[in-house]
């Protein structure tokens, strides 16, 4: 059995309390407080680390500890010292002097902690832990670290003591604290800290030998030494051999796991053949609680001829069914998802099943992964916290948000399995609607204009940013008032993507475009309906982010700078570019002669910027 835990290494610091008590107990306030812990750099004697969780620990002796409160952390390397050694000054009083240019948002949530403790001397376990929402990097040979904690002032219950270091002499200190009311602008500063457990993980990489990894709390695990739940394969008849896997996750707090096939092409392969894979998942929450309380499985594949292929995910009283969809030819894969409840247990066994069958030669099957992915009682949104989370919704592209365009978040918890939202119930009579279905997009504090809430193996809100955004912007999504995690993007002036669609499972992607007629351009052998530009054929294609424009207002109209559109190696200016509906451009021109025949690659460009590659335009001589 292959044990795979929700946590990495633990670093204590300070690091001679690694296995030693503390000489102060730490008592935390009931009311509002805010908490700057800075730790010297030689406390980190492993380098580098990537920070997903903090473990904390009772002080010995003091009893049970228990707090229940609100957080919002923030981590940065910061270039200020805990000591004053050598002439150095000690952390600011004034609490917007200390965090350094790299300060990012962690956790933003409810915190429930609690632990028995133990007898002196000690030193307690470190028994409470706290799953970031996003992780942070730190390198010791850049700076110190700073750990920002502004605690809500209610509700707030907080009983016991936590572990604890402190310093008579301040040059010696490897750790301070500037502690005040988050009201005003300082605090007291003290050589002293809580002993901290820092979880460390290795972040995700494109390569499953960098599993198991952490973004953002989820945890994206397969159970080595096969690199995925299947160990083994079969065909012709043959069956795989399964093997069993158990995992930890972090509670109601953590977003929960995804459990992935790995990346590329499992299975492609033309018939006869038949197989049978079998696995076995054990989930247990960390804390013993019953927190689970369900999931959801998909699986990206396609079957030509008379193949079939079958995924099955089956738990003690539940059980999820997904068949892959027959494709127009091999090499096609589509996903399709399923989900399911279950009463809410600390202890689940999945049992998955994946039978393939090819009864002729002429048959195919494309299988390019598989997920299984859990869901909590706590139904909070999360966005996913790496660069799929917050893109642009024309291009795809991360990190890139315009003022009045649209924007795409990706993550969970935003609407319930099974339910895809849009606004064409809402009231436009106060212009675009702000809340749909009760959830909100805030950046920078300020709500978006909300446009779908999508489900699907990952969910996603389709939004309009808000107007004046300037530099660094925080996302959040609210829904009934829970908060997500925050992602920080940036906002700028230009960033064309073209809105494109696909009907081949994400092989090829048309350009959203229309002939004067109303006719869709596409390929009418895969679009019925549809056709093919030619020389002189006029069109107007829709793009996202050509410039910052109005949000939230329903009529609006602006033309933009100058585009020039290039198919293939041919480039010519556009007859019109502008926009014509809320965070929508159109672009008209005049199809040109055309060296060769068939999907194009298309780009368009403005203000030197261009717009994303693989978008192709289907052409015909």
């Amino acid at each position: 059995m292959v044990c795979v835990s929700a946590r990495g290494a633990n670093v204590v610091v300070p690091a001679n309390q690694t296995n030693a008590p503390g000489n102060v107990p730490i008592t935390l306030p009931a009311g509002a407080v805010r908490i700057q812990e800075i730790v010297g750099s030689g406390q980190f004697t492993t380098g580098a680390i990537t920070i997903v969780a903090l473990r904390l620990r009772a002080s010995p002796g003091a009893g049970h500890f228990s707090l229940i409160a609100s957080w919002q952390i923030t981590m940065s390397t910061t270039q200020v010292y805990p000591n004053n050694s050598g002439g150095r000054a000690l952390p600011n009083s004034i609490f917007s002097k200390n965090p350094g240019p790299d300060a990012t948002v962690v956790y933003n949530g409810p915190v429930s902690l609690s632990s028995n403790g133990c007898a002196a001397p000690g030193p307690c376990p470190f028994d409470m832990f706290l799953p970031l929402s996003a992780p942070f990097s730190f390198d010791p040979a850049k700076g110190r670290l700073l750990i920002d904690i502004i605690s809500s002032s209610a509700p707030v219950t907080v009983s016991g003591s936590l572990d604890g270091e402190g310093f008579q002499d301040p040059t010696t200190s490897n750790v301070a604290t500037v502690i005040g009311d988050p009201e005003k602008s300082n605090g007291v500063v003290a050589t002293s800290g809580a002993v901290l457990g820092l979880e460390s993980d290795t972040p995700c990489g494109v390569t499953k030998s960098s599993y198991p990894c952490t973004v953002g709390g989820t945890l994206l695990v397969t159970d080595a030494p096969a690199g995925n739940l299947f160990n083994g394969g079969g065909g012709g008849g043959g069956g795989g051999g399964g093997n069993t896997s158990t995992m930890l996750i972090n509670d109601a707090q953590s977003p929960g796991f995804s459990l992935t096939g790995r990346s590329g092409a499992l299975l492609e392969s033309p018939g006869p053949a038949a197989a049978t894979f079998n696995g076995t998942l054990d989930v247990a929450s960390l804390s013993g609680a019953a927190t689970i309380n369900g999931g959801r499985a998909s699986i990206t594949c396609g079957v030509t001829g008379n193949a079939t292929a079958t995924f099955v995910v089956r738990t003690a009283n539940a059980s999820t069914s997904l068949a892959c969809p027959k494709t127009s030819s091999p090499g096609i894969a589509t996903t399709v998802f399923g989900q399911s409840s279950i009463t809410p247990a600390s202890i689940v066994v999945i049992d998955i099943q994946l039978t393939i069958s090819l009864p002729s030669i002429n048959d195919s099957v494309t299988l390019k992964g598989f997920s299984l992915q859990t869901s909590f009682v706590s139904n909070g949104p999360t966005i996913l916290a790496d660069s799929t989370g917050v893109f642009n919704g024309g291009s795809y592209r991360p990190g890139e948000i315009v003022s009045g365009s649209w924007v795409s978040v990706k993550g969970s918890g935003f609407t319930d399995p099974g339910k895809t939202v849009d606004w064409s119930k809402s009231d436009f009579s106060k212009g675009l609607p702000t809340s749909l279905n009760g959830v909100q997009v805030l950046f920078n504090g300020l709500p978006g204009a909300m446009w779908y809430l999508i489900d699907g193996a990952e969910q996603q809100i389709n939004v309009q940013a808000p107007a004046n955004l300037n530099g660094p912007v925080s996302v959040q999504v609210i829904r009934d008032k829970n908060a997500s995690n925050i992602l920080t993007s940036t906002a700028v002036p230009v960033s064309p993507g073209i809105f494109s669609y696909t009907l081949d499972g994400g092989q090829t992607f048309i350009p959203s475009a229309v002939f004067p007629d109303g006719v869709y351009l596409g390929d009418p052998a895969v679009f019925p309906g549809a056709r093919k530009a030619k020389a002189g054929d006029v069109l107007s294609i829709f793009v996202n982010s050509l410039a910052v424009s109005p949000a939230g207002v329903v009529s609006v109209s602006a033309a933009t700078h100058p585009v020039t559109v290039t198919i293939g190696t041919t480039s010519f200016g556009a007859d019109f570019s502008g926009l014509v509906a809320p965070g929508e451009f159109q672009i008209n021109f005049t199809v040109p002669r055309l060296p060769t025949s068939g999907n194009l690659p298309i780009t368009i460009q403005i203000d030197g910027q261009s717009s994303q590659d693989g978008v192709v335009f289907p052409f015909s001589n």
